[in-house]
C-alpha cells in the first residue's frame, strides 16, 4: 500500500494526493491518505487548514491507525519490526518504509518507492503525475456541480476570451511566520503578465480571484471588461473550477492558482507564472513551473 501524509491548503493537498495516487497505479496497490496532521491542534503561526480533498472524486482510502503504521514498516511483532528498521538502515534513501520530501525540486527517484511506504512532502512538480494526466483531471474533479451565481459565471467565462487573475495576500500579508517565506507580488508583476496576455488574445474578458477582494479591486485596473469574483471565500474549491475554467490563467506564487491553471484543459491556454516565488533563493523550487508556462520578473 501508499500511504501518503497529508497537510496544507487544497492545493498543497492535490500535489500530494497526485505522488500517491502515481506510486499507486505503478505499483498497482491501493492508496491511503494520513489524515492525523487536520485532527492534531495546529500551530498559532500557520494557517489552520481542513482536509480538501473530500470535494473531489479521488481514488484514495482514509488511512486507519493500522494502515500507517504498515505503510512506515512499524509492526505489530517486535522481532519483525526491528529487522526492518535494520534493513531501512542500509537502503537508498527512496526505497525505505518512510520516504521524506529531501529538497524542493523534482526528484525522479522518488517514483521508485517502495509498493509498501509512507510518504511525506510537497511534491509541488508536476513531473511527479505528469504522465498520468487524464486520472489526475478526472480524480481532481468536483463532486458536486455548480449551482447559483458559480453556474453563471461558469457560462460566462465558457462563452468569452476570458482570462483568470489571481491575487494571493492574506497570510502572506498578515501572518508574520508567511512574512519572512513568501513574496508579495507587486502591481507591476500583474500589469506586465496582463500585457503578455494582450499580445495574444483578443477582446480578454479578466476574471480576478483573490483573498483580498477590496485590494484588488483598488489595484486591478484594465482596459478590458474585469468582473471581480469575491463570494467564494467559504468555498475556495469553487474558485479553483471558475479559474481551471477560464481559457488563459495569470497566477499568484501560490499553488492555489497553480492547480487551476494545471487543470485547465484548454489545449491553447497561456499561463502566466511569477519567476521568484520565496523570498529567499535557497527556497525556490527550480521545476515547480511547467516549462509551457511564461515566467515573468517579479523582483520588487
Amino acid at each position: 500500500m501508499i500511504v501518503i501524509k497529508l497537510r496544507g491548503g487544497l492545493a498543497n493537498q492535490m500535489f500530494q494526493y497526485a505522488l500517491g495516487r502515481h506510486l499507486s497505479i505503478l505499483h498497482k496497490v491501493p492508496l491511503y491518505l494520513d489524515l492525523v496532521h487536520f485532527e492534531k491542534e495546529q500551530t498559532v503561526e500557520k494557517t489552520i487548514r481542513d482536509f480538501g480533498l473530500n470535494k473531489c472524486n479521488i481514488q484514495a482510502n482514509i488511512a486507519s491507525n493500522k494502515n500507517i503504521n504498515e505503510g512506515k514498516g512499524w509492526y505489530d511483532n517486535a522481532l519483525k519490526r526491528k529487522v526492518n528498521t535494520v534493513i531501512n538502515k542500509i537502503k537508498p534513501y527512496y526505497k525505505v518504509n518512510i520516504i521524506k520530501e529531501r529538497s524542493s525540486g523534482f526528484d525522479k527517484k522518488i517514483l521508485e518507492a517502495p509498493e509498501n511506504c509512507y510518504v511525506e512532502g510537497f511534491w509541488q512538480c508536476e513531473n511527479y503525475f505528469k504522465d498520468i494526466r487524464e486520472t489526475i483531471l478526472k480524480d481532481l474533479s468536483f463532486k458536486a456541480e455548480p449551482k447559483g451565481l458559480n453556474l453563471q459565471y461558469q457560462n460566462d467565462i465558457k462563452a468569452c476570451n476570458s482570462v483568470s487573475i489571481h491575487v494571493r495576500r492574506g497570510d502572506y500579508v498578515n501572518n508574520k511566520h508567511y512574512q519572512n517565506i513568501h513574496q508579495v507580488l507587486s502591481v507591476d508583476y500583474y500589469n506586465k503578465a496582463i500585457n503578455t496576455i494582450l499580445k495574444t488574445v483578443d477582446n480578454p474578458v479578466f476574471y480576478v480571484f483573490s483573498d483580498d477582494p477590496e485590494w484588488v479591486k483598488a489595484h486591478i485596473k484594465t482596459e478590458y471588461k474585469t468582473v471581480f469574483v469575491d463570494h467564494n471565500m467559504e468555498t475556495p474549491h469553487e474558485d479553483i473550477r471558475l479559474m481551471q475554467t477560464c481559457k488563459h490563467n495569470i497566477i499568484a506564487n501560490s499553488t492555489f492558482s497553480w492547480w487551476a491553471a494545471w487543470l485547465n484543459n484548454n489545449p491553447g491556454k497561456i499561463v502566466v507564472a511569477p519567476e521568484k516565488w520565496y523570498k529567499k533563493v535557497d527556497l525556490e523550487n527550480p521545476d515547480i513551473t511547467p516549462l509551457s508556462w511564461i515566467k515573468i520578473e517579479n523582483c520588487n
